[in-house]
């Protein structure tokens, strides 16, 4: 569906998609990362909210959804605080496991 957009909507969306782009964290800063923050934005802007703030906040909750799943894997295939402790495997295996992918 397309919508149509003023230029001071589309430059307020633009300056907080800029704004909370830059709080990614790198690891999770990828194109779908950005979609789907610019699509929360979007949806702000079809329920008629159309200030900065507006999509600021938008972006904000995509954003705390992305890190909030940061802190549970640094790096694809590489699980944070895996124990081997926690499965009853000797160490070794719980190192193979926490490699593979």
């Amino acid at each position: 569906m397309l919508i149509e957009l003023d230029q001071n909507t589309l430059a307020n969306m633009t300056a907080a998609l800029e704004w909370v782009c830059k709080k990614l964290p790198a690891a999770k800063d990828t194109h779908e990362a950005r979609k789907q923050i610019a699509d929360a934005m979007i949806d702000s802007a079809r329920r008629g909210r159309h200030t900065y703030p507006d999509f600021e906040e938008a972006g904000q909750r995509v954003l705390r959804e992305i890190t909030r799943s940061s802190h549970l894997f640094e790096a694809p295939g590489r699980v944070v605080g895996f124990s081997h402790k926690m499965t009853g495997l000797p160490a070794s295996s719980g190192q193979i496991l926490a490699g593979a992918s």
